[in-house]
Parts: C-alpha cells; sequence; structure tokens
C-alpha cells in the first residue's frame, strides 16, 4: 500500500510541477507555491513508496551470504540512473519543453503505478523465508504452497494476501483509495 501511495503521489506531483511550468509559459503566471507543494509532495511520497524499497527487497529477498554483493550492485544501478536522469534532462527540455519533461517523468511514474498494482506481491504478514519463496521460487508456485506453510512462516500467524496468489497477467487492476 504504500508503494502504490507513493508512486501514486510522485506521478502527481510530477504532474502539477509540470503544470507550474506551462502556466508559466503559456499564461505568464507564476505559480511558486504550487511549484514548492508539488516538490514537497514528492520527496516524501519518494520517501514513503519507491525510495526505501530497493533496501527492503534486498533485505528480504537475497540470501545473506550474498547480500554484500547484491546491495553494490543495487547501489552501482541507482547511481547509474541518477546519472542518466541528471545527463538526459537538459536534452529533453530542449525537445519537450520544461513542463514536457514533467509531463514525461509523470507518464513513466503511472506506468510505474500500473506495473506495481499488477506486478508487485502484497508481503505484508510474511516471513522473509515465505517471502523468498515467493519471490525466488516463484509467485504462483510459492502462493500456492504459503497455504501449506507452518504457523512460524507467517509472521503472527496472518495468512497471507490474495494479492500474492495471483500472477501478473492474471490479476485485474485494483482501485486505490482516494
Amino acid at each position: 500500500v504504500l508503494l502504490i501511495t507513493g508512486v501514486t503521489g510522485m506521478c502527481v506531483s510530477m504532474a502539477t510541477l509540470g503544470l507550474c511550468f506551462w502556466l508559466e509559459d503559456e499564461e505568464n503566471t507564476t505559480q511558486s507555491w504550487l511549484a514548492v507543494g508539488s516538490l514537497m509532495l514528492y520527496m516524501v511520497c519518494f520517501s514513503i513508496g519507491i525510495g526505501p524499497v530497493a533496501w527492503i527487497v534486498l533485505n528480504e529477498v537475497v540470501p545473506d551470504r550474498q547480500r554484500g554483493l547484491a546491495g553494490s550492485v543495487a547501489v552501482v544501478i541507482n547511481w547509474l540512473c541518477v546519472f542518466v536522469v541528471c545527463q538526459s534532462f537538459s536534452s529533453m527540455q530542449d525537445a519537450l519543453e520544461t513542463y514536457g519533461v514533467f509531463w514525461f517523468f509523470s507518464g513513466v511514474l503511472a506506468l510505474g503505478v500500473a506495473f506495481v498494482v499488477t506486478c508487485v506481491p502484497e508481503t505484508k504478514g510474511l516471513s522473509k523465508e515465505a517471502m523468498r519463496k515467493m519471490f525466488i521460487v516463484g509467485r504462483d508456485k510459492a502462493a500456492s504452497s504459503l497455504s501449506g506453510l507452518p504457523a512460524d512462516d507467517r509472521v503472527s500467524g496472518q495468512q497471507p494476501s490474495t494479492r500474492s496468489s495471483r500472477s501478473c497477467r492474471d490479476r485485474p487492476a485494483e482501485r486505490l483509495p482516494l
């Protein structure tokens, strides 16, 4: 839920920031309070959503003996992505205008929301071992075997979410709470 909320908030904030730049270019009005608010919303949503996810998933999925190497690879990929965004921003700004760049980022984040809703399983209430089975063995096989897990594999005896038992292709998009 936090990931969906975070990515959705980031998408909205990028669209709003694009609107601020569009209003400045087309209407000659500056909405600085809206731009600052959009950036603050983006930072909050990043911090509760996609920001910590890589590190949480790394901790839940990768075995302890491989975590150091996997963490190093994750950090390199993270910073390479930051480098690509920073290097391409000026070129994109020349081609799309500033508001177009932020609307493009908003579109990418909208695709991210769709991906999270359809493909990322809910892991609330599952132990680390159950999550590893779900991610590594395969979602469908693991989800069907989760109901047979001993009680100590489930955190506080909770049943696994139905969200994790359906494959990415089989699960319809769920509505987000407003």
